[in-house]
C-alpha cells in the first residue's frame, strides 16, 4: 500500500484525501459494531483490516498535509508535535480501550469461542465510530491546497514488479536520518501491535 498511498496523496489534494478516507472510517466501524452484536468475529475483523487499509492510505496525506500547512521552515517542529500527539493517542487509545475490554468481559469469564467475545465488548463499537464521525467531521475544517503532482502516473505493471517498491527503499536507505527515523517509528508501532494483539490473544481459543 505504500506506493499507491503515496500516490494518492500527490496525485490529489491531501485535504481531500484525508476527507474520503475520514468518511470511508464511519460505514466500516458502523460494519464492525453491527458485527460485534452480531458475535460474528471474523466479518469484524475483516471489517478492521479495511480499517487498517484505509489508514494506509490516510497517513501519506496526513503527513503530507502538515508540511503544506506549516510550510518548510516550521517541518521539523510541526512533524514532532503531530508524532507526539500520534505516539500518545496510540498509547492511551491502547489503555483505555483494554481497561474497557477487562470491564465488558468481567462477567462472561467462562466465555472461550470468538463470537461470543465480541458480542460481550459489543457497546465498545459505538466509541469506534463516534471518533470517526468526530474525525470525518473536522476535515472539513481543512484549508484545501492544490495537489503537489495531479499529473503523477502510477504504472500498473512496474508497481506488480515491485519496482516501484525497490526504488523507494534505495532511496529511504541512502538518507541516514531518514532510515533512523523509519526504524525508531517501526519498534514504536510494532510495540504498540504487540499490546493490541492481547485482544487477539484473549479472543482466540
Amino acid at each position: 500500500m505504500f506506493t499507491p498511498a503515496g500516490f494518492i496523496a500527490d496525485k490529489f489534494s491531501k485535504a481531500k484525501v484525508l476527507c474520503f478516507t475520514a468518511w470511508a472510517a464511519v460505514p466500516l466501524t458502523l460494519l464492525i459494531t453491527l458485527f460485534y452484536y452480531q458475535g460474528q468475529f471474523w466479518a469484524a475483523f475483516s471489517m478492521t483490516l479495511l480499517l487498517g487499509i484505509q489508514s494506509a492510505i490516510n497517513s501519506p496525506a496526513k503527513y503530507g498535509y502538515v508540511k503544506e500547512f506549516f510550510g518548510k521552515e516550521k517541518i521539523a517542529k510541526a512533524n514532532g508535535y503531530a508524532q507526539a500527539i500520534t505516539m500518545v493517542a496510540v498509547l492511551a487509545s491502547s489503555l483505555v480501550f483494554t481497561l474497557l475490554f477487562q470491564q465488558f468481559i468481567k462477567g462472561y469469564i467462562t466465555l472461550n469461542q470468538p463470537n461470543q467475545i465480541v458480542h460481550a465488548i459489543a457497546p465498545l463499537g459505538f466509541i469506534l465510530v463516534a471518533t470517526s464521525l468526530f474525525e470525518a467531521i473536522c476535515t472539513h475544517f481543512l484549508v484545501t491546497y492544490p495537489a503537489s503532482s495531479p499529473d503523477s502516473f502510477l504504472n500498473a505493471k512496474s508497481y506488480l514488479k515491485g519496482n516501484y517498491l525497490i526504488e523507494n527503499v534505495k532511496s529511504v536507505t541512502k538518507n541516514k536520518t531518514i532510515f533512523s527515523s523509519i526504524i525508531g517509528l517501526s519498534l514504536f508501532w510494532g510495540a504498540s501491535q504487540v499490546t493490541i494483539a492481547v485482544y487477539g490473544v484473549m479472543a482466540l481459543p
